[in-house]
């Protein structure tokens, strides 16, 4: 939308280990497979950078509940101050934390792609051609693009 994407929606961003929403995030983790299998999908599927996006209800047997899951076009949170600006807008901390997480993205998607190659005895190949090679096994994947 484009409100979040242009920046005039003013977001509140929680620290992973934020003590108001443990219960939540414990139950969401404890789910995820669940889900992934609703949707007809493995655990090996589910994308490196995604995000659920919660809405309270009132009366419902659960305080939160999903409204949706994004799994592209997604912000990296330290950049935000960024969005419908440039990347002057962030501070000299959340420029550090930002890149922190695209690090660790980046690793785990490596890693993921590395053991892909293994589990399929393939000889060590460049990334790229791994996630060419992904996507043609996995044709669900090429949904998961990037912006």
């Amino acid at each position: 939308y484009i409100g979040g994407v242009g920046g005039e929606t003013v977001t509140t961003v929680y620290q992973p280990d934020a003590p108001e929403f443990a219960e939540l995030r414990r139950k969401l983790e404890d789910e995820v497979p669940s889900i992934m299998a609703a949707l007809g999908l493995e655990m090996r599927q589910l994308p490196s950078l995604w995000a659920a996006d919660f809405i309270p209800i009132d009366g419902h047997r659960s305080p939160w509940v999903v409204g949706e899951f994004n799994c592209s076009c997604l912000g990296i949170a330290p950049f935000f101050a960024a969005r419908g600006k440039d990347m002057g807008a962030c501070s000299p901390e959340d420029m550090e934390a930002g890149q922190l997480m695209c690090n660790t993205i980046g690793a785990r998607t490596l890693a993921a792609l590395e053991l892909f190659a293994e589990e399929h005895a393939r000889a060590p190949q460049s990334a790229a051609r791994c996630a060419e090679e992904v996507l043609a096994a996995e044709p669900s994947l090429a949904l998961l693009q990037t912006c």
